[in-house]
């Protein structure tokens, strides 16, 4: 349910929760798809997904994760890639709406378990 937040929110005004249900454990990575476009037509997402982050709701932790280049941000079907956090049911909030705050993207080879025995590998031959 989005909502807004409070100052004490490190600058964002906006989020979401996203419910992990069924995450094998940790080590695993779990995709989140989000209508980007309806919250940067909103006026409450910038138009690049810098300030998407994603959060575990109980102590505020960051969750790496990686934005798909495809389709990539202002997209109705926006995936981003998490790292699994510690709990196979854990709570997370998608954080917004902050116009000076920048998310450092994970890279890919931090969120797939796979990603250096595949992609990664072809890519740098």
């Amino acid at each position: 349910v989005p909502g807004a937040l409070g100052a004490s929110s490190g600058g964002f005004a906006f989020r979401r929760a996203v419910e992990l249900t069924g995450v094998p454990s940790v080590g695993h990575e779990v995709r989140v798809v989000v209508d980007t476009a309806a919250l940067v037509a909103a006026g409450k997402m910038r138009p690049d997904c810098a300030d998407a982050a994603f959060r575990i709701a109980s102590s505020g932790a960051a969750v790496r994760a990686w934005l798909d280049p495809v389709p990539g941000c202002n997209a109705p079907h926006t995936a981003f890639w998490l790292s699994a956090p510690s709990s196979p049911a854990a709570s997370l909030h998608l954080r917004y709406g902050s116009a000076g705050h920048s998310e450092a993207r994970a890279d890919p080879a931090d969120v797939f378990v796979a990603w250096g025995a595949t992609a990664g590998d072809a890519a740098a031959r």
